[in-house]
């Protein structure tokens, strides 16, 4: 069985340690006293009966028969799906799941030696991963038959936008969970809350130009590359999925408000590179959990200096035949606190609490740096693992600091240079911000 396909199965957690690889292994490690617990903490919440892994690793029986193609997984770092690096030096991370070269090396050693059991009988659980509450609320999206929209920066990809519902009071956003419906063509998906009485453009509300963008097609939604829809004002983007990501919680006590009568409008990005999809449907649901009141409001920020530079006269693009070849942008904190933060009214400062780092086929690392210290940092790019990293304590912003993103791409099996853009065989640099505000 090829590696990538045992890495694909192999779909486990892992954890935070230090780096000690050089560490002699003085005696064969045993799967009771060594492996079982490592298991236990990086594994078993998804290779448990009933989990979301192929297989069982929280008993020793299933986990010799998987030793070795273990051993390779975790000595590659295609598992655990835990793309930012954990060791210490680049973000201390909540649930770090990040192997350490100790632990990577004592489950060579165990593979290498045959997988000893140790003591007979020896069994471990791990705490299940996480999943929103049973009030969680249900939004779906229609039951949608994407098209190729074509084009330069979308060849083979339809963003279609959909208003899935609407909020009768003030409320916050406290976590969420995408479940796409047809999850080979399902990209990624946004939703963002739009208020249907704000200013859009050529002077009609938001629900009128929303109105405007539905006309265009007989089709269910409208076309939306960018937000909510050309026109369409947004402030903030509280859900955004992408493969790979599970139930998401934000950090206790704080939350991202939506208005009472805001429309719960979902984008959503269909890619049919594969052609056996086209014709196929979607219906994705959006499960939001709702908080009357949290203790800090909170925003998510999507800031691209890559995507950015699309259509203007120094568009950036990729160069072919390029085996490493880094795009660096950089912004101030003070755009993204007052273009996403909303009113800056009794506002003392901000702190980042989460990231999720955001590249497309071509990505291969990726760093996120404050001030030019890391805060970020992807070694190995996988499209297929995406999520939210929390952080265990805020990162202060009050304005000052500079926000720096460096995106690394192979483009060695292509002829002409890839452009930044929407589609799946485009690229994007994006460092997505789960940002915290701190008010009087």
């Amino acid at each position: 069985m090829p590696l990538s396909l045992l890495a694909l199965l192999f779909a486990c957690d892992g954890s935070k340690g230090e780096d000690s690889g050089s560490a002699a292994l003085t005696e064969a490690p045993t799967w009771s006293e060594d492996v079982g617990p490592i298991y236990a903490r990086t594994c078993a919440s998804c290779h448990a009966p009933g989990g979301a892994g192929p297989f069982d690793l929280t008993g020793y029986e299933e986990a010799k028969a998987w030793a070795v193609a273990s051993s390779l997984s975790v000595q590659a770092r295609t598992m655990p799906p835990f793309l930012v690096r954990g060791d210490g030096t680049c973000g201390d991370y909540v649930d770090n799941q990040w192997l350490s070269e100790e632990e990577i090396a004592t489950i060579a050693a165990w593979a290498e030696a045959g997988a000893p059991e140790g003591s007979p009988g020896a069994t471990f659980e791990a705490a299940p991963l996480a999943v929103l509450p049973a009030d969680a609320v249900p939004y779906l999206t229609p039951d949608f038959t994407p098209e190729v929209v074509g084009g330069e920066y979308a060849e083979n990809d339809e963003y279609r936008c959909f208003d899935v519902g609407t909020v009768d009071q003030d409320t916050f956003l406290v976590g969420y969970s995408v479940e796409p419906g047809n999850a080979a063509m399902v990209h990624h998906v946004l939703m963002m809350p739009v208020d249907p009485d704000s200013a859009a453009s050529g002077g009609r509300t938001a629900q009128e130009q929303m109105e405007l963008l539905d006309a265009q097609d007989e089709r269910e939604g409208w076309p939306c590359f960018v937000g909510a829809g050309t026109g369409v004002p947004t402030m903030s983007t509280p859900v955004a999925w992408a493969p790979g990501q599970g139930a998401v919680l934000f950090p206790d006590g704080s939350g991202v408000k939506i208005g009472a009568g805001d429309r719960l409008i979902a984008q959503v990005h269909y890619n049919l590179v594969d052609t056996s999809l086209r014709g196929e449907a979607d219906q994705t649901q959006i499960n939001l959990l709702l908080s009357e009141e949290v203790e800090q409001e909170a925003f998510i920020a999507l800031p691209d200096g890559f995507l950015e530079t699309l259509g203007a006269f120094n568009e950036a693009a990729i160069p072919p035949g390029e085996s490493a070849w880094t795009y660096t942008w950089d912004a101030p904190s003070y755009e993204l606190l007052y273009y996403y933060g909303g009113s800056t009214e009794g506002l003392t400062g901000a702190s980042i609490w989460g990231v999720l780092p955001h590249m497309h086929q071509y990505g291969t690392k990726m760093n996120v740096s404050l001030n030019g210290e890391c805060i970020a940092d992807v070694p190995q790019w996988d499209f297929g693992w995406q999520r939210v990293y929390f952080y265990e304590e805020g990162l202060p912003l009050d304005g000052s600091e500079t926000l720096e993103v460096s995106c690394t791409y192979n483009t060695e099996g292509e002829s002409e240079e890839i452009t930044p853009g929407w589609g799946t065989y485009n690229e994007m640099c994006l460092s997505s911000l789960y940002v915290v505000l701190h008010r009087d």
